[in-house]
């Protein structure tokens, strides 16, 4: 048996290590009440080749630090509220050129006093000027993602990390006396290829592969985990920072991962449990205690780049919070985030070494710099994200997650794949729900999710997530009520025959029961073949122009316009006068064909339309036994797959 010696390089034992720290630290630091980053951090410093020598930094903790580092960037990337960051880009631009020029034009005098060379200042201050959002953790943690203060300084990172490594790469080529008008024309088209290839023809597909073999969650989590770090891998050759390619991947994926789906827990579990702590790990490993020792000087010198680090950055979020009205509270949250140096500032330093331009002893000022940084950050993190409120309910799209009753999954799939279709826009989910009756056994349980396995596979082949539900209740309609509001359903998806049970009923006893009493927004849906669909046709009553009619429209409008677009069907709308514009609708001009129609909608629907098209329709609650229209429209029209939409 081999005698025990270190470092470790055993791949066993050298995961058996991280793990155990990845699980020890941050309970050790919460204990001593501090962040957990900094018990991570201080964890690597312990284990380093400075102190107990148990690793080497170089080799698998740095192969898997800069995994968990591009891992960071992408989750960043991936959470972001893409309507938040739209609504306020400019102010992520402007927080993002503030928090960039600032540190820059204080440090490089502070640099010349210190004694470096023009070219070092210069690169010392290109190192100052971006961040990490190594405390993006903490505000993950307590459900501020979505927060404006947290948006616009996700974006604000990725403007000074891309100033930052471009300003570094032109500096170097430039002391090296390669910076030609050649290498500038180079990377201009290369990086633009690049973007192209991320933001355009990688969510395009994501879609056909979703879509297409797609359909085993495990199968897509491999396709998010190849486009990252292809991405990041296609950014360095492009000749910029993986980070930035794993951020741009994160963004454009966005809309292929559902919040809260299960595809985003396992991508979210994936990095936070491992990837991200060891890459504070092998942040920690690079300060050299004996370097630190030998060299008191360095401490005063850490102090001082600490103090340009952290107060420039300070001030540039005090200057953009004021200047966007933020509240104080949000101003440290901006700051917080945008504190901690790692990434770029390790790369400016790495590189400046390499090309002689500073000493091992300033790398080591670097890392220090970085410890009381990233110390800085997660404690200003953990202070102002706990005095942060949550921030407000977005409105929620209709087809975000779509609930359909299921009784016989075999006789379900028209309607399984017609929800699917409509929720796959919005990275929807669709929740299939079974409800069996109180003395459903244990066995049957089982037996009816076995079933709802092949409802699931339907659905993630239109592209849309799928989680399924059995439960017990008394009745369907009260099993369906109570699984849309324990799922935080935004529509209701039920399939129809065609035709009432009895006299005065709409869709039946059932349906109509759901109907009265559902909190949100039900599609009732008679499906016919759909092979041969040509068009697709909207009838908008004088209700519907009204403000009580409008949530209705708006939904027909919607699920209209994706039904012609899933088929390639020309959409028709019916509207009862001339004054009606698409605008009204909430449509483009070229989104569909207004045609004025003035008899009532059975007649006119009957006469307008074909066998084989789709009609939607809307339709106020009615009380039970009131029918309405529908049971007029369901005999006019019965060989016409009709979808009727009644809002809450």
């Amino acid at each position: 048996m081999a005698a025990f010696s270190t470092p470790l390089f055993e791949p066993a034992l050298v995961l058996a290590l991280l793990f155990v720290l990845v699980l020890i630290a941050p309970l050790a630091a919460r204990a001593v009440r501090m962040p957990s980053i900094i018990g991570l951090i201080g964890a690597g410093i312990l284990i380093g080749p400075s102190a107990l020598g148990l690793l080497e930094r170089e080799g698998t903790v740095e192969v898997l630090g800069n995994a968990g580092l591009l891992y960071l960037m992408f989750q960043a990337g991936l959470e972001l509220d893409l309507e938040e960051f739209r609504e306020r880009r400019s102010q992520a631009l402007t927080f993002g050129a503030l928090t960039f020029i600032i540190p820059f034009a204080v440090a490089i005098p502070v640099n010349l006093a210190l004694g470096f060379t023009t070219t070092a200042a210069i690169l010392l201050a290109i190192s100052w000027a971006p961040h990490t959002l190594l405390a993006y953790p903490v505000v993950q943690r307590l459900g501020l993602t979505k927060a404006r203060s947290v948006a616009i300084t996700v974006g604000a990172t990725i403007v000074t990390d891309t100033a930052a490594l471009t300003a570094l790469e032109l500096l170097v080529e430039s002391h090296e006396g390669r910076l030609t008008p050649g290498f500038v024309l180079k990377l201009i088209p290369t990086a633009g290829a690049l973007v192209v290839f991320i933001v355009v023809v990688l969510p395009w597909l994501g879609r056909q592969f979703f879509a297409s073999v797609g359909q085993d969650r495990s199968v897509r989590f491999l396709f998010i985990m190849a486009a990252m770090f292809l991405s990041a891998g296609l950014a360095e050759l492009a000749g910029l920072e993986p980070i930035i390619g794993a951020f741009l991947a994160g963004l454009a994926l966005n809309r292929l991962v559902s919040e809260g789906s299960e595809l985003s827990s396992r991508i979210e579990f994936f990095g936070s449990a491992f990837f991200i702590p060891v890459f504070l790990i092998s942040v920690g490993m690079l300060v050299n205690l004996g370097v630190v020792i030998d060299r008191p000087a360095i401490l005063v010198r850490a102090g001082v780049f600490s103090l340009v680090a952290v107060g420039t950055k300070m001030v540039a979020a005090f200057i953009a919070g004021k200047l966007f009205r933020y509240t104080n509270t949000e101003i440290g949250i901006m700051a917080s985030l945008s504190t901690a140096r790692a990434a770029a500032t390790l790369a400016a330093a790495f590189v400046g070494l390499s090309a002689g331009l500073i000493s091992e002893v300033t790398v080591n000022t670097v890392v220090l710099v970085i410890l009381v940084t990233s110390l800085v950050s997660s404690l200003l993190a953990t202070r102002f994200g706990t005095q942060l409120p949550p921030p407000t309910e977005r409105r929620r799209a209709p087809a975000e997650k779509v609930l359909v009753p299921v009784g016989d999954p075999k006789r379900s799939m028209d309607v399984l794949r017609l929800a699917g279709m409509l929720a796959a826009p919005d990275t929807g989910t669709v929740v299939p729900v079974s409800v069996l009756d109180l003395e459903a056994t244990q066995a049957d349980v089982k037996a009816r999710r076995a079933e709802l396995a092949e409802a699931e596979r339907t659905i993630l082949g239109e592209g849309a997530e799928a989680t399924s539900v059995v439960r017990l209740d008394l009745t369907p309609s009260a099993g369906m009520l109570h699984a849309s509001v324990e799922q935080a359903a935004t529509a209701v998806l039920v399939g129809w025959k065609g035709f009432a049970n009895r006299n005065g009923s709409a869709f039946g006893q059932r349906v109509d029961a759901l109907l009265a009493a559902s909190p949100v927004p039900v599609v009732v849906a008679r499906l016919g073949p759909a092979e041969n669909c040509e068009r697709v046709v909207i009838a908008v009553s004088d209700h519907d122009l009204t403000p009580a009619g409008a949530p209705g429209v708006e939904l027909a409008v919607l699920l209209a316009r994706r039904l012609a677009k899933a088929h390639r069907a020309e959409l028709t709308i019916l509207v009862p006068r001339e004054q009606v514009t698409h605008k009204m609708l909430g449509m483009e001009e070229d989104q569909g064909r207004l045609t004025v129609e003035r008899r009532r909608p059975a007649v006119a629907l009957r006469d307008l339309t074909t066998p084989g098209d789709m009609v939607v329709v809307t339709q106020p609650r009615v009380e039970p036994g009131l029918g309405g229209e529908v049971p007029r429209l369901a005999r006019a029209l019965p060989d016409r797959s009709l979808l009727v939409i009644a809002p809450r």
